[in-house]
């Protein structure tokens, strides 16, 4: 994850905010991850593998909801936190698009709003190794719609289009199964913003009227190599 979430994590936490997603699907966090599952297709006893998991706090519920999940984190305060707080659940430090996690392993790896902070051509690559055959990757994230280039200033995140996320993932091997707009809230955040002066002084450029991307979510797939 990028130096932001470290700065950032006290003041989230102090917040009450434990899932680290701009754009939400409901006011309650579980209501959240639950509708974010449903939309995944995910199924009980699925194991997957939360890639860019934050504090914990999605692959601790979804762990609770009757799914074997793992989270991968790069920021050392976001994985001893996690340990810490849902020690039932398997947390890993680590190079994001490198883990240790053995290949063809898991029926699902998702990156919600995690991506854009690593290379997503090599998070792809990873995403494919450590799935099964057959396997989904889920990616809900920002598409840039216009000039991302003033937010990402002040914001240590890649915006892309749909288009450029789409081939960025196929050229890893993944193949495209349905992308589509969210109607994401950022109601939350933006309340959280306008009432944060420390993460003003962060992103000084977010421009909360007129944004440079929009909700988006994608499903690929690992297919079988034909030789």
């Amino acid at each position: 994850m990028a130096s932001d979430y470290e700065i950032e994590t006290p003041e989230y936490l102090a917040h009450g905010i434990k899932v680290y997603q701009y754009w939400m699907l409901s006011d309650s966090e579980d209501k959240h991850i639950e509708y974010c599952s449903a939309i995944a297709g995910y199924r009980h006893g699925n194991k997957i593998c939360d890639i860019g998991c934050g504090i914990g706090y999605v692959a601790h519920r979804m762990n609770f909801a009757g799914y074997e999940s793992v989270g991968v984190t790069n920021s050392k305060f976001q994985h001893d936190y996690a340990v810490e707080h849902f020690p039932e659940t398997q947390f890993l430090l680590c190079d994001m698009t490198k883990t240790p996690l053995p290949g063809e392993t898991f029926d699902a790896v998702q990156w919600m709003e995690s991506v854009g902070y690593v290379d997503q051509k090599r998070a792809f690559s990873e995403g494919y190794r450590i799935l099964k055959v057959g396997g989904k990757a889920i990616v809900k994230d920002f598409a840039a719609i216009k000039d991302a280039s003033l937010a990402c200033e002040s914001w240590s995140y890649r915006f892309v289009s749909a288009g450029e996320m789409i081939k960025l993932a196929e050229s890893a091997g993944l193949r495209l199964v349905k992308a589509f707009v969210l109607s994401g809230d950022d109601k939350r955040l933006v309340k959280f913003y306008s009432a944060s002066k420390l993460l003003q002084t962060l992103h000084p450029t977010i421009v909360l009227e007129e944004k440079p991307s929009i909700p988006f979510w994608y499903e690929f797939v690992k297919v079988k190599e034909v030789y």
